[in-house]
């Protein structure tokens, strides 16, 4: 598991739209630090291994986070290594 700040905490932010791509895994987006953070939505991405990227809009208005985004990934591929992730939001 990894857990990265992508929009500083204090930051009130609506995301968008999220772009991954990698192993099999779950990705579990975080208001706030990436430290102590409440869970507001995860996805867990595809098992078949032929899978490449994929763009998942947010439909509305996006997801509010009113603290930061930070994102929590987690894979039971112990050879994790190698994963993207792009989010398009506003700040």
């Amino acid at each position: 598991a990894g857990t990265a700040q992508l929009v500083p905490v204090g930051q009130r932010t609506r995301l968008r739209s999220v772009l991954l791509g990698g192993p099999t895994g779950q990705v579990t987006f975080l208001n706030g630090s990436a430290g102590g953070s409440d869970s507001i939505f995860s996805i867990v991405t595809r098992t078949d291994g032929l899978s490449g990227p994929f763009q998942l809009p947010i439909p509305g208005h996006g997801v509010l986070f009113d603290n930061g985004i930070s994102v929590l990934l987690t894979s039971a591929d112990a050879t994790y290594k190698d994963g993207t992730i792009a989010i398009f939001y506003e700040g």
